[in-house]
């Protein structure tokens, strides 16, 4: 169909799901399904980004760094760490050597210049 049209759904989507239900991280943080993969940086606009952004802030979510993707970008987490989201990372969990590696969370750790106080920590069980 249309990219546009499934990005603008996409977004609306990703808001209504992060303010009405009980989330703390948002894995597979700006996945777009394989087709429109090559057209990210098109897609992912800054007004879209800073979107989902501004309901992560809001509702206090985390954004998952995820390693097998190589998403989000080094832009969209840059705008994230900006507004103040904290961030996690991931591997989709596809075999037992995944979590070995994690090069493209280390890589945007320093391109994207992340510090400890950039990550997300569970809170504590009272």
């Amino acid at each position: 169909g249309d990219p546009q049209n499934f990005m603008d759904q996409l977004v609306t989507n990703i808001e209504k799901i992060f303010s009405t239900e009980p989330v703390h991280l948002y894995a597979n943080a700006s996945y777009i399904p394989d087709e429109l993969n090559s057209r990210y940086d098109e897609l992912w606009t800054p007004g879209r980004m800073d979107r989902v952004i501004k309901v992560l802030v809001d509702k206090k979510i985390a954004m998952e760094i995820n390693d097998r993707r190589k998403i989000p970008s080094a832009a969209f987490i840059k705008r994230a760490k900006a507004a103040g989201v904290k961030f996690t990372f991931g591997t989709n969990n596809a075999g037992g050597d995944d979590l070995g590696k994690l090069a493209y969370c280390v890589a945007m750790i320093e391109q994207c210049g992340l510090k400890p106080e950039d990550m997300w920590m569970p809170k504590e069980k009272k």
